[in-house]
């Protein structure tokens, strides 16, 4: 993903007609295999945070699950569902 947003942003070095083709290239990639109103790029950056949030609620409760909510060790995890 970096890569690629990293080399997407050097169009603007190419100048507005380049820049302008590169998000016209974008808008045009409406392919989608999910049946959702978005491109694949979107797709796949979803797919990527909800995974992130997925894995890190695990591995709380993994690591924690000795713990109590008074030990205060639960705090981060908390507030960041809440």
């Amino acid at each position: 993903f970096m890569i690629i947003h990293a080399v997407g942003n050097l169009h603007v070095f190419l100048g507005p007609d380049d820049f302008n083709g590169y998000g016209y290239f974008y808008v045009r990639l409406y392919w989608t295999g999910f049946g959702f109103h978005a491109n694949i790029v979107e797709e796949y950056i979803l797919l990527a945070a909800v995974l992130h949030v997925v894995i890190a609620l695990k591995r709380t409760w993994d690591i924690s699950i000795n713990y109590t909510v008074a030990s205060g060790k639960l705090n981060l995890a908390i507030s960041g569902i809440t």
